[in-house]
C-alpha cells in the first residue's frame, strides 16, 4: 500500500514529489517506528502498524509516537491497523500530511527566490 501511494504522489500533477519508503534498522533516542517515509527538505513521516499486537505493546506504541513527533524533521507520525483502519482513509492521511509538508519544503521556496 505505501508503495503505491510513493508513486502515486511522484506521478499525480497536483503533488508531484519523491517521496522515499525507508525500514529503520536502528532506534533513534530509543525509537524505531516501523517505517519512515522520507519527504523533500529532510521532512519525515514515521509509520507504525498496529496490525496483531497485543494490548500492551500497542499501548506502548501509541505512548511513543509523542516521542516520536520530538525527533527531528519528524512532520507527523500516523498509525495503521489493517484489521480495523480503512486502507483508502489511511492514504488520504498520508496524502493530506504529503502535501502539507510540499508546502513547507525549503528546497521549493529557495528554487523560486531571485
Amino acid at each position: 500500500m505505501l508503495l503505491e501511494q510513493i508513486v502515486y504522489w511522484s506521478r499525480a500533477p497536483r503533488i508531484a514529489t519523491s517521496v522515499d519508503l525507508v525500514k529503520p534498522l536502528f532506534e533513534e533516542q530509543g525509537m524505531r517506528p516501523d517505517f519512515i517515509l522520507a519527504l523533500p527538505g529532510d521532512r519525515r513521516i514515521c509509520v507504525e502498524v498496529m496490525t496483531g499486537l497485543g494490548a500492551e505493546t500497542r499501548q506502548e506504541k501509541l505512548a511513543a509516537h509523542a516521542a516520536m513527533c520530538a525527533l527531528p524533521g519528524v512532520a507527523d507520525v500516523v498509525a495503521f491497523d489493517a484489521a480495523s483502519d480503512d486502507a483508502r482513509e489511511f492514504q488520504r492521511k498520508l496524502t493530506g500530511i504529503v502535501v502539507r509538508e510540499k508546502g513547507r519544503d525549503p528546497s521549493r521556496s529557495a528554487a523560486r527566490s531571485p
